[in-house]
């Protein structure tokens, strides 16, 4: 572990942000009942929680695994606390994989998470905070409420038992793909180029129109899923085949659109030893802002 020259805490970001703002810091996973005092009296709450980069090393056990989910319990009660005496709680959660934070999302309005990204850290989180930039930013990876909602250990790779957004069964924290802004978006329009994709070397473009419905110019990221209702082998709920991160100003409208090649629809048959395209079997074509925010569908053949 090196540390950086300097660094912007997200502290040194908000009070260099907050010009004409009473800043007033408690710096304690423990506050006593004069600090709670003055948190409930602040306009807002923000409570800053999460890992260094550091901690995240640390916290590994001895196969390079994490052993649970969530955050220490001095951290989440930290959260609650402040929670309980102002409800106008912001949490930023710094943090480079996903946490196990049900109670947190159960207890605050908003969450902001920010990976460990180094020495300008609290700059842009305060960017995010004050609006002067828009995130756009998705999950690239499941999170769930906390580790007893996995199906299996958290050690074991098998993710066929039901982890992932490939096999989860349940109902995800945040589903893969999943991302707010400040901005609004609406989808329509779903087209396909061909009724029918050839199982060998086909293509297929897949359109949609998105539109922003809000007030302030923000990005989108289109996902493409895929599912196979109808497979003889047992393939995953949805397979993520296609994004596009597209920046629309308020009030405009933006066609997107993914190419679908037919070796996006293959699996690897141990059989044959080798990716097969099942042909004859409809693919489910599915369009949203996550996993489990699908906003059209449509079906697409696939032809020998």
């Amino acid at each position: 572990y090196v540390s950086p020259p300097y660094a912007v805490t997200v502290l040194n970001g908000i009070q260099a942000a907050a010009h004409a703002v009473e800043v007033d810091a408690v710096l304690s996973d423990a506050p006593s009942a004069d600090q709670l005092e003055r948190i409930a009296a602040a306009d807002a709450a923000i409570v800053v929680v999460g890992l260094t980069t550091k901690d995240e090393g640390e916290g590994q056990i001895a196969a390079g695994d994490r052993a649970q989910l969530e955050l220490s319990a001095a951290q989440e009660q930290l959260v609650l606390d402040v929670a309980a005496v102002n409800p106008r709680t912001i949490v930023v959660m710094v943090s480079s994989f996903p946490q196990g934070i049900g109670p947190i999302d159960d207890s605050v309005p908003a969450i902001l998470h920010v990976a460990n990204s180094g020495q300008e850290l609290g700059n842009a989180v305060a960017d995010v905070l004050f609006g002067d930039y828009n995130p756009g930013g998705h999950t690239t990876v499941t999170w769930y409420r906390n580790t007893t909602d996995l199906p299996n250990e958290i050690t074991d790779y098998d993710i066929t038992k039901g982890m992932t957004y490939w096999y989860f069964t349940g109902t995800p924290l945040y589903p893969f793909g999943h991302g707010l802004s400040y901005s609004t978006f609406e989808y329509s329009n779903l087209t396909l180029s061909a009724p029918s994709l050839d199982a060998s070397c086909g293509t297929v473009d897949v359109g949609v129109d998105v539109t922003n419905t809000s007030a302030v110019e923000g990005d989108e990221v289109v996902q493409l899923y895929l599912s196979y209702p109808d497979s003889g082998v047992q393939r995953p709920l949805q397979q993520l085949r296609g994004f596009r991160r597209v920046t629309i100003a308020p009030g405009e409208t933006a066609r997107v659109t993914m190419s679908l090649h037919s070796v996006d629809l293959s699996y690897w048959d141990e059989k044959a030893g080798r990716f097969t395209v099942e042909a004859g079997k409809p693919v489910d074509l599915q369009v949203g802002a996550s996993s489990r925010d699908i906003r059209l569908r449509g079906t697409l053949s696939v032809t020998p």
